[in-house]
């Protein structure tokens, strides 16, 4: 190599220098503004449920949150009611659990239509009885 030592040891202290600003951006603790929370709605709003079940009389509860919104004895196939509830936009979780008689594969049908929503279905099977969760979001 050709020059003097001094030069190259300029230039590089040159060259450090230079990186200093990105490596002190790219290091240094930025405070961050808190995340903000997703707007869940607040006001209550009239859902349609209808229980549909291919064995009848069936016992049954729904559940939202820990809290029973729905229960009661149906004599005929398919059963209907409102309910008073939050239905925020990413949807909720209704846990249903329905029981009947015989051993037979039975299927129970749940429909729901939040208040100016489309309806949305799901169904399970069971022999005797089927506990689940059913989760319903808009689509």
């Amino acid at each position: 190599m050709k020059g003097s030592p001094l030069l190259r040891a300029l230039l590089v202290v040159i060259a450090l220098l230079a990186l200093l600003w990105p490596l002190r951006s790219l290091t240094t603790h930025r405070a961050k503004e808190p995340p903000t929370s997703p707007q869940i709605p607040t006001t209550q709003s009239s859902v349609h449920l209808v229980l549909t079940s291919t064995t009848f009389p069936f016992t049954f509860e729904v559940s939202h949150l820990g809290k029973t919104i729905w229960k009661g004895e149906a004599v005929e196939s398919s059963v209907a009611r409102d309910v008073q509830m939050i239905f925020p936009s990413e949807g909720i979780d209704l846990l249903l659990d329905a029981k009947w008689q015989g051993q037979k594969q039975t299927a129970v049908k749940i429909d729901l239509t939040p208040e100016g929503g489309d309806t949305i279905t799901r169904t399970l099977w069971g022999t005797t009885g089927v506990n689940d969760v059913l989760t319903f979001a808009n689509p």
